[in-house]
């Protein structure tokens, strides 16, 4: 968790998603969790309509 304390503090709008009880293959493991959060990411504030 140490690792992630730099991006969540030099990257702006920066988004941390856990997931408990998964190891690496977040996407097989908690499918439906990790499409919620790639879905709210892809149709959030910074997604609609920002060009990037």
């Amino acid at each position: 968790m140490d690792m992630m304390l730099v991006p969540m503090r030099t990257i702006p709008d920066v988004q941390v998603n856990i997931f408990p009880n998964c190891g690496h293959w977040v996407m097989i493991e908690q499918k439906a969790a990790w499409e919620s959060a790639v879905l709210a990411f892809l149709t959030g504030p910074l997604g609609e309509g920002s060009g990037s």
